[in-house]
């Protein structure tokens, strides 16, 4: 038999899952506790969204170049020359696919600001430029990690810029 003062310690309802919860609380698990910090886009039931699917996927390619352009200089200074040849071309493909992918983006966003516009340029002047004014230009394989993390610095600033609010929230 269950005691009538237990009865209305249990009456509440989790607002994530809508299982029964102590009546202190809000959330009935640590786990639903977190779920209920995502914001939630337009009502849905995910707290998935197209933007930040795309800037995840983004960082994931991102972090890949860097990788690959890390691995093909320890190759390098190992004396591993073919290995390391091997992880430039990499870092050259994935970095030309992110660049192409950041000014995809970038043209179908239309740039709202002068400084969008700018940055995009420069990473363009960062990749093509050296190979033309200096007499033993850096690797491409760098030229890219430096172009694509320009822009990278410019397209994430909305997630950076959310995540900063969202630590003076929970202050």
């Amino acid at each position: 038999m269950i005691d009538p003062t237990e009865a209305e310690s249990v009456s509440t309802e989790c607002t994530v899952c809508g299982r029964p919860t102590k009546a202190d609380f809000a959330q009935c698990s640590v786990s639903c506790n977190l779920a209920s910090k995502i914001p939630l886009e337009d009502g849905g039931s995910l707290p998935a969204t197209w933007s930040l699917g795309g800037m995840l996927i983004s960082a994931f390619v991102l972090f890949n170049q860097f990788m690959f352009w890390s691995l093909f200089w320890v190759k390098q200074s190992q004396g591993a020359v073919e290995l390391g040849d091997r992880f430039e071309w990499g870092s050259i493909i994935i970095g030309s696919l992110w660049l192409g992918g950041a000014l995809w983006a970038w043209g179908i966003s239309q740039p709202k600001r002068f400084g969008d516009a700018v940055i995009a340029l420069m990473a363009l002047l960062v990749v093509f430029a050296p190979r033309f004014v200096l007499d033993e230009p850096p690797s491409v394989s760098g030229l890219f990690s430096i172009a694509n993390f320009l822009i990278a610095c410019r397209l994430y600033r909305g997630g950076i810029a959310l995540w900063q609010s969202s630590k003076k929230k929970e202050k």
